[in-house]
């Protein structure tokens, strides 16, 4: 990982990493690792 900033309002982590594949992403509560572009639209009351 080479950068991370924390969503207290949405409680995940956004990352950026070395990967060519997913070099930004999302680091879900439950551990998952996802696209940003899973997490745009999140809402917590959904």
């Amino acid at each position: 990982m080479e950068f991370a900033i924390y969503d207290e309002e949405k409680g995940f982590w956004y990352i950026r990493t070395p990967s060519r594949v997913l070099p930004r992403a999302a680091l879900l509560q439950n551990g998952d690792i996802v696209p940003l572009a899973a997490v745009q639209n999140y809402d917590e009351t959904e």
